[in-house]
């Protein structure tokens, strides 16, 4: 894509670690360019399904990618640009957080509501005991109240809801630069937030991304359109292989 160089722009990168591939959405970085940047937690032991436990650890190789995220992250922001960072509050997110804040010199604001969906009883459990009982939703009908046959499990209205409502506070901010950190799960929903599709309409929504990825979003300041400009990049994860 060629844009017109009057047109300045607001810049979203999404970091995830759910998804890999690189990022080059630096090139469309100038002066008051509007940022933010969405990391999902990097691997973790999955023999349980514990990920979403607060206390689920990164894997030594998801400690690797942290950095190199956080790396490549940088790499994005010009020096001394203003830049704000917010995280999901479970371990292995605000693990990579962390590394980004160092880099930054800022410090992280948690958000509970940017955690990945609940699936209630079966947290902590073998993903086997889940998959027994996962009742996948319907092709056609309801499909963000549905119920999958899990005792407490979040439905994906409910998930959908409160990371919409972090979303919007987030971006309410004039802070040029924004990181956030999330999960693969919740992708979907931040990426349909930035696009502002309703949520009674993103039923079939899926943005799929791999651990580590980096996913960038731009709004330009003209016409106050906004893209998807790269999804699930994962370039800057090869440094991190490599060590």
């Amino acid at each position: 894509m060629v844009r017109r160089p009057e047109e300045p722009a607001r810049w979203f990168s999404a970091v995830s670690s759910e998804v890999a591939a690189c990022n080059q959405a630096g090139r469309y970085l100038q002066e008051g360019t509007h940022s933010c940047a969405l990391l999902t937690s990097s691997p973790i032991q999955r023999r349980h399904n514990t990920s979403r436990k607060p206390s689920a650890q990164l894997t030594p190789a998801g400690v690797r990618a942290a950095v190199s995220i956080a790396q490549a992250v940088r790499s994005q922001v010009p020096d001394g640009a203003e830049v704000e960072l917010f995280s999901s509050d479970l371990q292995r997110t605000l693990r990579t957080a962390e590394e980004v804040a160092e880099l930054f010199g800022v410090k992280p604001v948690l958000d509970r509501r940017l955690r990945e969906k609940s699936y209630g009883e079966a947290e902590g459990k073998p993903q086997e005991w889940l998959d027994r009982r996962f009742v996948p939703p319907p092709a056609v009908g309801e499909r963000m109240e549905h119920d999958e046959g899990v005792e407490d499990a979040e439905t994906k209205a409910a998930c959908a809801q409160r990371i919409y409502e972090a979303m919007d506070e987030i971006l309410q901010s004039l802070c040029g630069h924004q990181i956030i950190g999330t999960h693969g799960g919740s992708l979907t929903c931040v990426v349909a937030s930035w696009i502002r599709m309703p949520i009674e309409s993103a039923s079939y929504a899926s943005f799929r991304a791999l651990s580590g990825s980096i996913t960038t979003l731009r709004e330009d300041d003209v016409f106050h359109n906004r893209q998807v400009v790269s999804l699930g990049d994962s370039c800057h994860l090869d440094s991190a292989k490599a060590g």
